[in-house]
């Protein structure tokens, strides 16, 4: 227990590399910035939280359900911690640079497999927080439940991520052992994570459209108990601990969940080993055949330098891509599940059109900018980063291609789905342009940030991509600013009266516009500043 809590240490050390920065002389001022930007940052993602769990806990108060609200947040999270950890865990669990190191001292591997499932478990327990703990004030102002229930609501919150982390993280390691078997295909590990994620996505989207039923609608608070329990198997039992107060449940619940940690611990601990040569083992090709060698200018081959780098680090991709490619897998499914004749009743309803044409946008936005490839491009860098500085260009030439890579990435799918979104619901004028214009400046807004930020405060001291894919400073900032602003200008939108419903929306896609402009030119002026510094 001793060695397992030196090495839960160490991973907490590491997290956001600012333990590092706080104990140097010369980058402290620094790292008190990365910190204070850290907590302002998780304190606007808390605040974001609580407004939009208290919106949905009254709605359904209103209409009398209530009830479901915590089993409703537990799902949630726990398709979260789902979907998540499938793309974080081989990484996560195997191929870090220094495993020699730690499987060379005195730890049995059992041990260091049980760190990293637990590691797993931390990350997300962080993100499970961010909607429980935000969803349980809400419901505690409204329902007023008695203090057993906060006892028992803290226990199973604590308890919740465990078993998904546990389930995906099985699932993802079989992924990329399949994709790894696959020597041939060079981008197959790839693909078939994409598959494996779509497919957690569109099943769960699955369950929940088999369980809705006219009998939702007459008896809302049984009708959502049943569909969270198709997507959450475990709801059942979590809304007899917490909601029913039965101790035997509350027991059952949190014991499942510590001993799927156990268990899993000790299966990755078997064949710890085993699994990472197996993935992190390479072969070559036994002849090599010298090409026609191709000439392209310096910007086109840093740019195509960029994009090999992207394609070669699995987690890289997943993190990044998921957001559009989820976001054109919705909108497509919108368009062909959902039937015209309901898209027809719903635009007949006064108000709602409106409502979805200002509200999509945000929600768009968000998807395309929740992942940008600038928040850890530098990061990745890592040794090789003395190459890039010592080619006779200036230091904007090797940061803005790792800029234009996000746009040619990511622009594409945020045009497609704003026009297979006008043209379901028939948008027109501001409307059309508002749709077509703000998630692509979203996405191009988080891209700076998170390029800003990667520059400011880089991390080259990773042993394993996922840590900088996953937690460096630029994807935090990227992710919780473009949260933010997505989830509270959809929220003003809606709160706020106007004349016309599409003048607040019009309003934010001009200031991101105008704040895109002023982060692309302190960009350029301030690139060579930041890459001296870079060390």
């Amino acid at each position: 227990m001793k060695k397992l809590g030196l090495l839960m240490r160490l991973d907490r050390y590491e997290l956001f590399g600012i333990n590092r920065r706080m104990h140097d002389p010369a980058r402290r001022f620094g790292g008190k910035w990365l910190l204070a930007l850290v907590v302002l940052a998780a304190i606007a993602a808390v605040g974001v939280a609580f407004a939009y769990c208290m919106g949905i806990a009254y709605a359904l108060s209103v209409i009398g359900a209530l009830s479901v609200f915590p089993v409703m947040l537990v799902s949630v999270s726990a398709l979260v911690a789902l979907v998540t950890t499938i793309v974080k865990a081989p990484d996560a669990l195997f191929g870090a640079r220094d495993l020699d190191t730690l499987l060379s001292l005195p730890i049995p591997t059992r041990t260091v497999a049980t760190a990293r499932v637990l590691k797993i478990y931390g990350m997300n327990l962080l993100f499970t927080l961010l909607i429980l703990v935000p969803g349980g004030v809400a419901y505690g102002i409204l329902a007023r439940p008695a203090p057993a229930f906060y006892i028992s609501y803290a226990l199973c919150a604590l308890a919740s991520p465990m078993i998904p982390a546990v389930a995906a993280s099985l699932l993802g390691a079989l992924v990329a052992l399949a994709g790894a078997s696959l020597k041939r295909l060079r981008y197959a590990g790839l693909f078939l994570m994409f598959v494996a994620l779509i497919g957690v996505v569109v099943g769960s989207s699955y369950l929940s459209s088999t369980a809705a039923s006219a009998e939702m609608f007459i008896d809302f608070a049984k009708g959502f108990s049943d569909l969270f329990a198709r997507v959450y198997p475990l709801a059942g039992l979590y809304e007899k601990a917490v909601l029913g107060g039965d101790i035997l449940s509350l027991i059952a619940y949190v014991g499942l969940s510590l001993l799927a940690i156990l268990l899993a611990g000790a299966l990755f601990g078997h064949f710890f080993v085993r699994i990472n040569s197996f993935l992190t083992a390479q072969t070559r090709k036994k002849r090599f055949v010298l090409g026609a060698q191709k000439r392209h200018s310096a910007r086109a081959a840093l740019l195509a330098r960029e994009w090999r780098h992207f394609l070669s680090i699995n987690s890289y991709v997943l993190n990044s891509a998921f957001g559009p490619i989820l976001s054109l897998v919705a909108v497509v499914a919108l368009a062909v599940l959902v039937p015209k004749a309901t898209i027809d009743m719903f635009l007949q309803l006064e108000g709602l059109d409106d409502i979805a044409l200002s509200a999509l946008p945000f929600a768009l936005s968000w998807l395309i900018s929740i992942g940008p490839t600038t928040a850890c491009s530098v990061s990745l860098e890592g040794k090789n980063l003395w190459i890039v500085k010592t080619l006779p260009i200036p230091a904007r030439d090797w940061l803005l291609p790792k800029l234009r890579l996000n746009l040619q990435l990511f622009t594409p799918f945020a045009i497609l789905d704003s026009l297979v979104v006008a043209w379901i619901f028939r948008a027109s004028g501001v409307a059309l342009a508002v749709l077509v214009l703000m998630p692509a400046l979203m996405g191009a807004f988080s891209a700076l940030i998170g390029l800003i930020v990667n520059c400011k405060f880089p991390r080259f001291d990773w042993t394993n991509a996922a840590k900088v894919a996953k937690n460096s400073a630029g994807v935090v900032a990227a992710v919780f600013i473009s949260m933010a602003l997505c989830f509270g200008g959809l929220l003003l939108t809606i709160k706020l009266p106007a004349p016309d419903p599409m003048l607040l929306p019009a309003i934010f896609t001009i200031a991101l516009a105008i704040a895109c402009a002023a982060l692309y030119l302190l960009v350029r002026a301030r690139a060579e500043k930041w890459a001296a510094a870079m060390h």
